[in-house]
Formats: structure tokens, C-alpha cells, sequence
């Protein structure tokens, strides 16, 4: 299998939108963290938080928040999904999926799920902490990318 990540820039930083993904996605899926430290690798964290649903909630209310967030796909096309809080309010929902998957149809769908405009596909490489610079990555792709809320195919992407 060729595993590919797949990332999308969320319409807004929410808690409807975060779960609303999950369900769709992994609704099977297991935490890949125990605890949540809040802020994030912080020595002396101000919060433990014991789920993920409580750490997506904090996220949403502090939103310069930089956070990761993983969950295990179980019985499904989905191996990993994830969650990335930007340091400038927005959020980043990925998914780990066979390459074959990763079909003009499933990146329609995903984006909907999510109401993005702009996403890309990727290799074991997290995507950029700031919207600005994650946009950027979407337009400098050469595999398929969503661009203003239109899905390109690396046999279609425009030319510069």
C-alpha cells in the first residue's frame, strides 16, 4: 500500500466542523493521545484534559492555539485522521489513505465534510503551522490540490 496524507484547510475553527469530520470519517476511530496537555508540549501545562472532544472545545476558544491531533482509523478506507490548529485561528483536517483513494470524487467529498477551499496531498510531513503559508503549499503542489474550492488532478494543474 501507498499511504498518502491528505490535507484540507477548514471553512472555519469549530467544533461542529472538527466533529462532523470525525464522524464521517473515522467514526470508528481511536485516540491516539491519553492525555491532552494544554498548551500543547508545554512543561508546565495550565490544563490535562482526559478527551478529545474537551481539547477541540479549548481550541476553538483560544484561537492562536497551535495543536496536533491523531486518531487511528478502524474498519474503513481511513487509517489516520487528524487535526491541526493553526497559530493564526484556523484548522486542518488530514486524513492517512491509500493513494488509491485518493480519488477527484473523495477529495470533493472531503472538502464539503469540512466547507475547504484549498488542500493538497502530502508525504509523512505535517502541514504548516499559519493558513498563509499552508494556501501557499496548496498552489505549489504538483499532485492533486484544491484551489479556491476547485479540485485539480496532477494531469490538469495550471500552469504558474
Amino acid at each position: 500500500m501507498n499511504m498518502i496524507e491528505l490535507y484540507i484547510l477548514c471553512g472555519d475553527r469549530s467544533l461542529e466542523i472538527a466533529c462532523k469530520f470525525l464522524d464521517k470519517f473515522t467514526p470508528d476511530r481511536k485516540a491516539l493521545a491519553k492525555d491532552y496537555y494544554f498548551p500543547q508540549y508545554s512543561d508546565e501545562p495550565t490544563h490535562i484534559l482526559k478527551n478529545d472532544i474537551d481539547i477541540i472545545k479549548m481550541l476553538t476558544s483560544f484561537t492562536n492555539e497551535p495543536y496536533s491531533l491523531y486518531w487511528a482509523g478502524h474498519n474503513g478506507c481511513i487509517d489516520e485522521s487528524m487535526l491541526f490548529f493553526t497559530k493564526d485561528g484556523g484548522m486542518i483536517a488530514g486524513v492517512v489513505i491509500d493513494y488509491s483513494m485518493a480519488t477527484k470524487d473523495f477529495f470533493i467529498e472531503f472538502f464539503n465534510c469540512v466547507l475547504g477551499k484549498f488542500g493538497y496531498i502530502d508525504f509523512e510531513c505535517d502541514p504548516p503551522d499559519f493558513t498563509h503559508e499552508f494556501i501557499k503549499k496548496c498552489e505549489d503542489s504538483t499532485l492533486i490540490k484544491l484551489i479556491n474550492g476547485e479540485v485539480f488532478l496532477a494531469t490538469d494543474v495550471p500552469s504558474p
